[in-house]
């Protein structure tokens, strides 16, 4: 793997990650904290189990699975 393609893996996750932060205030605030900050860190969390899987199809995959964990991660 090369710098770019570690760059792209690195940035995946910020990509989406930004656009979420109003909603996931919006969120908090109907819902409650706990759950939205408790979703948001479990459900990028299992994501992370299946990085090795998407790794042997390629890199490509792998920034697919960041890029869904930054959306995810609403409230961090």
């Amino acid at each position: 793997m090369n710098e770019y393609e570690q760059g792209l893996v690195l940035g995946g996750f910020f990509w989406l990650f930004w656009l979420t932060q109003i909603p996931g205030g919006v969120l908090a605030s109907r819902y409650g904290t706990k759950l939205v900050f408790g979703l948001a860190n479990a459900l990028p969390g299992f994501l992370g189990m299946f990085i090795p899987f998407a790794a042997t199809y390629g890199v490509y995959p792998v920034v697919f699975v960041r890029v869904v964990q930054g959306l995810l991660a609403v409230c961090k």
